[in-house]
């Protein structure tokens, strides 16, 4: 029997996890972007939204399963950072609205690859963590949710 904090965990995965599937679509050209300087693909404020808010709900729930009384073992919790991390990179693969019509990517802007691979590997290592020492790990894993959540968003200033 699953508890009601793992319940949301693994609400607020499913909407990291769609959000990430939703940047890749967009990275991919399978959804478009709009015509004009600052038009974002259909959806996008949609699925930004939901991403900010698992956001926030995964770094709480990581907040207070670090300091629960018996945290237990559960899966959800070691596969969150990564799906922060999947988000992140997907996001960083995708358009720059601002630079429209040409498609010019995040990948060429302020936020470098190997900013992007440290956080990738403090996702793995609170993974891993996580799955092995659950307080130590969620600890660390609300940390790297923070980390990814502002990254992602200020992918948007590099200009």
């Amino acid at each position: 029997m699953t508890s009601r904090r793992e319940g949301l965990a693994w609400a607020a995965l499913a909407a990291l996890l769609a959000a990430a599937v939703y940047e890749a679509l967009v990275a991919l050209k399978a959804i478009p972007m709009g015509k004009q300087p600052g038009d974002g693909p259909p959806g996008g404020t949609f699925f930004s939204v939901c991403a900010a808010f698992a956001f926030l709900l995964a770094i709480g729930l990581c907040v207070a399963r670090a300091f629960a009384a018996a945290p237990g073992d559960g899966l959800v919790w070691a596969a969150l950072a990564p799906a922060g991390f999947a988000l992140l990179l997907a996001r960083w693969l995708t358009f720059d609205p601002y630079y429209l019509p040409s498609l010019r990517r995040y990948t060429e802007g302020e936020i470098h690859a190997l900013w992007i691979a440290i956080v990738g590997a403090a996702s793995l290592v609170a993974a891993l963590l996580s799955w092995r020492l659950p307080r130590v790990g969620t600890a660390l894993a609300s940390v790297v949710l923070v980390v990814t959540a502002l990254t992602a968003w200020f992918l948007p200033l590099g200009k």
